[in-house]
């Protein structure tokens, strides 16, 4: 194994399809990969949708956990195996970061906006759970989060054709970059916002593997605006950062890149 090489992924769109459970075509490729490097889940989603999506992959009792990150939130959050249970490591406040009084700004804005979306498009899907708070980001799914897959289908039209979430972005950075450049607004997944502290994204994660020779990559959103775009970036330098197109595109990029690249320890 290569001690000090990690292979990261990023989960939506990247090892499942969005809000889908990871298949057994991709576990099998992850469980040959682990064999040869550790191999960690950095994203923007709480751990409670890891576990839903990826379940089947954390119980598999032929994968090594101890060399299984779980790096949720953008990796401002770790979990670790314990003896029977996954545990959180440690978890950062984006509330203490940025101040309550800014926090509870962020959220009545948020309800403006979606007053108006209501408002706006008749057709919108709607749902429950519009805000969900993760500790160290805040998610906003102008749908709500409670969707089922023709809500999804609906959103994702409206999304493209009216540049529904980009404009909200570009209205929040109005607003609040003025008065507070702490704070980032981009595209999560297909269907809503994140917002951080700055410097949250997902380079974040990369504090803890500042001693290793080789860290790997693999997102969906690495353009401009998307959440994976940061780290791809950082890792592009180095030639070690790849975007994929869907589930099937990752094996495809695990199998005819990484892998031989470790094997030749380049």
């Amino acid at each position: 194994m290569n001690k000090y090489s990690i292979v990261l992924f990023d989960m939506d769109g990247t090892l499942t399809p969005s809000r889908e459970s990871i298949d057994q075509d991709m576990i099998d490729t992850l469980l040959i990969l682990s064999k040869k490097v550790k191999i960690g889940i950095v994203t923007g989603s709480g751990f409670d949708y890891i576990q839903e999506q990826c379940n089947d992959l954390l119980n598999d009792n032929s994968i090594n956990k101890k060399n299984l990150a779980i790096l949720p939130c953008n990796g401002t959050q770790r979990y670790y195996f314990g003896e029977k249970n996954w545990c959180r490591a440690y978890s950062i406040n984006m509330k203490k970061q940025i101040g309550i009084n800014n926090f509870r700004k962020i959220v009545q804005t948020i309800f403006k906006f979606q007053q108006q979306l209501f408002e706006k498009y008749e057709e919108l899907p709607l749902s429950g759970t519009f805000i969900q708070y993760r500790g160290s980001l805040l998610n906003w799914c102008p749908m709500g989060r409670d969707y089922d897959y023709e809500d999804r289908k609906t959103f994702i039209d409206i999304d493209k054709k009216n540049n529904l979430r980009k404009t909200l972005i570009k209205n929040l950075k109005k607003i609040f970059n003025k008065k507070n450049d702490n704070v980032t607004f981009v595209l999560g997944g297909e269907c809503s916002i994140d917002i951080y502290p700055k410097g949250w994204d997902k380079r974040y994660c990369l504090k803890q593997y500042l001693h290793y020779e080789n860290v790997f990559f693999v997102g969906d959103r690495c353009k401009k605006g998307g959440n994976d775009y940061h780290l791809f970036k950082e890792l592009d330098k180095k030639h070690t950062a790849f975007e994929t197109k869907n589930p099937k595109d990752t094996i495809r990029i695990i199998n005819d890149i990484i892998i031989p690249r470790l094997e030749s320890n380049v």
